[in-house]
C-alpha cells in the first residue's frame, strides 16, 4: 500500500497542475481582451501603395468620309411625238352611188369610154378591120377590133367564155409631173369590157408631187374595194407574173409572184363573173369619185407570155383574135399606144399627142 507521503505528493502535484492551467487561461483571457480593446490608433498602419490607374490608349481612328449623296434620277422629259411622214397615197377603191371626195387613186374601176377607133369602122362587137386570125374555141373567124379608151391601153379578148388569164410584165419605173399626184397600174383581169363585173390582179405606182414613188400589188373584184397585197414587196423594174383561174363555178384562184425577190401571194375567192372578156392592161387609175388621176410618165411597160383559157381551150393571146386598146386624151389624141404582137408579147408606150 502506498504511503501517506506519496498520496500527499500526488495531490500537491495535481493541485499545482490545475493552478498552472488556471493561470494560463487567465493570461490568455487578458491577452485576448487587450487585443480587443486596443485603440485604433495603436494598431499598426500598413503603408498604402497607390494602385496605378489603367490607362486605355485608344487608337486614333481616322473619321470615315461621309458617303457622297446618291443622285436622285431626274425623269427624262416625255418624248414629243413626231408625226410620221405621210406616204404617197396608195391606190384604194371606194365605190358609192354618190361620188365621194377623192383622196387616193384606184386602179381597175372598169374601162372608161371604150369605143372602136375611127379607123376600125367597128361597132364594138369585133367586126371591124380583120387581122386574118382565127379565134379558137368558137370555130369562127373573129376579126380584131381597135378600141380607144380614156384610161386603158393594151389588149383584150372579147369572145367566148374566159375562165383563165395569165401574163408577165416588168413593173414600170415612173416619174411624176412635179405638181400633182400621178399614178399608173399594170394588171390582168377577166370581165369589165361588156359587163360591170371585173376580177383582176396587178401592180401599181403612185407618185407624189415631190416625186416620191410608192409601188405595190393589189387584187380587186368589182364593185368591192381593191385589196392591197402587203405581203408582196414590189420595186419598179421587178419581173412580175400573175394568173387568175376559175377552179370551179364562181370559185377563183388569184396568184401573183415577184420573180425578182421570189415572193408569191396566193388567195382563193368566191366571185360571180360573166366570163365575158380577158385583159392585159396598162391603166390610168381614178379617184373614188371617178375622176382620172394624172397619168405618171412610166415610159413603157412590156407584157409577155399572155395566155387565156377560152371555151375550155388554153391558148396564147396571139391566136385568140385579140383586140387592141389605145389610150386617148380629152382631145381624142393617142397618148399611150400598144405595140403589135410579137408572139404572145407586146408593150405599151407613151406617144406624143397629135
Amino acid at each position: 500500500m502506498p504511503s501517506r507521503t506519496t498520496k500527499s505528493l500526488k495531490l500537491i502535484a495535481k493541485a499545482l497542475l490545475t493552478h498552472r492551467l488556471l493561470v494560463l487561461i487567465a493570461i490568455m483571457g487578458v491577452f485576448t481582451i487587450g487585443i480587443i480593446s486596443t485603440p485604433t490608433s495603436l494598431k499598426s498602419k500598413e503603408p498604402k501603395i497607390p494602385i496605378p490607374k489603367t490607362v486605355i490608349i485608344k487608337p486614333k481612328v481616322k473619321p470615315k468620309p461621309a458617303p457622297a449623296p446618291v443622285p436622285v434620277p431626274i425623269p427624262a422629259p416625255a418624248p414629243v411625238p413626231v408625226p410620221a411622214p405621210v406616204p404617197a397615197p396608195k391606190p384604194v377603191v371606194t365605190h358609192s352611188s354618190t361620188p365621194a371626195p377623192a383622196t387616193a387613186p384606184s386602179p381597175g374601176t372598169g374601162v372608161s369610154g371604150l369605143s372602136p377607133s375611127p379607123s376600125s369602122g367597128s361597132s364594138g362587137s369585133g367586126t371591124g378591120s380583120s387581122t386574118g386570125s382565127t379565134g379558137s374555141g368558137t370555130g369562127t373567124t373573129k376579126p380584131a377590133a381597135n378600141y380607144q379608151s380614156s384610161n386603158w391601153s393594151g389588149y383584150l379578148i372579147n369572145s367566148g367564155v374566159l375562165t383563165t388569164v395569165s401574163g408577165s410584165w416588168i413593173a414600170p419605173s415612173p416619174t411624176g409631173n412635179g405638181s400633182t399626184t400621178s399614178a399608173d397600174a399594170s394588171w390582168i383581169g377577166i370581165g369589165g369590157v361588156s359587163s360591170t363585173d371585173l376580177i383582176q390582179v396587178g401592180t401599181d405606182n403612185t407618185v407624189s408631187a415631190s416625186g416620191q414613188v410608192t409601188t405595190g400589188a393589189f387584187y380587186e373584184m368589182l364593185p368591192a374595194v381593191s385589196q392591197n397585197i402587203n405581203g408582196l414587196t414590189v420595186t419598179p423594174g421587178d419581173s412580175i407574173t400573175a394568173s387568175i383561174t376559175e377552179t370551179t363555178t364562181n370559185e377563183w384562184s388569184i396568184v401573183i409572184t415577184d420573180n425578182t425577190n421570189k415572193q408569191t401571194f396566193t388567195t382563193t375567192v368566191s366571185y360571180t363573173s360573166s366570163n365575158s372578156s380577158a385583159e392585159w392592161i396598162e391603166e390610168d387609175p381614178s379617184y373614188s369619185n371617178g375622176q382620172l388621176v394624172p397619168f405618171d410618165n412610166y415610159g413603157s411597160v412590156s407584157f409577155s407570155n399572155c395566155n387565156a383559157t377560152d371555151n375550155g381551150t388554153s391558148e396564147g393571146i396571139s391566136t385568140a383574135s385579140p383586140d387592141s386598146i389605145t389610150m386617148i386624151n380629152s382631145s381624142g389624141q393617142n397618148i399611150y399606144v400598144q405595140s403589135n404582137m410579137t408572139g404572145n408579147d407586146f408593150s405599151v408606150s407613151w406617144q406624143s399627142p397629135g
